[in-house]
């Protein structure tokens, strides 16, 4: 279980190593929960269960709300952030949410890994945070991998972004 400890140790750093990413996804958030907007978390399927934990989350903003992402949904504006968070085998089935909240105007902060398909819909006002690998990382006797990192990792990126949004908060007042 070292291994695993170390590996995670390094997809946490890499994404620490992202600070001014965070800052600007904070700047952008605090938008909303300063002004007359909500900052809303979603997650692609399997994340979605990371979401409505980071919503619940004793450091989110007050207001927080876990939302299902559909290409249906009414409850976002421009004065609104979302948080989202796409596991990398399920960037396709977020393309069409992307597109909704492009058409609502509601600014993204999206934590993935790098996908053309989602990048060419992000308006200049949205924010990434790029998610390390998330190839599993115990090497097993047979020479497979288990322990996937991105539950853990994206989980670690949230509760980043929320205190990056208290610091800068704190600093506002």
């Amino acid at each position: 279980m070292k291994i695993f400890s170390t590996q995670l140790q390094g997809k946490f750093q890499s994404i620490m190593d992202q600070e001014e990413e965070f800052e600007d996804a904070a700047r952008l958030a605090v938008q909303a929960v300063r002004g007359l907007g909500r900052l809303w978390i979603a997650g692609s399927p399997s994340a979605h269960s990371i979401a409505l934990a980071l919503a619940d989350h004793p450091d989110a903003p007050e207001g927080t709300t876990a939302i299902v992402p559909s290409p249906d949904t009414e409850a976002l504006s421009e004065v609104d952030r979302l948080f989202l968070i796409v596991h990398p085998d399920e960037g396709e089935e977020m393309l069409s949410f992307i597109q909704t909240c492009e058409a609502s105007e509601t600014p993204l902060i999206i934590y993935s890994q790098d996908d053309a398909r989602i990048n060419e819909l992000l308006g200049p006002l949205n924010c990434h945070i790029s998610a390390p690998s998330t190839e599993p990382v115990i090497p097993d006797e047979k020479g497979e991998r288990y322990g996937n990192p991105f539950a853990l990792s994206a989980f670690f990126a949230g509760q980043l972004f929320y205190l990056y949004i208290k610091e800068l908060s704190d600093e506002l007042e």
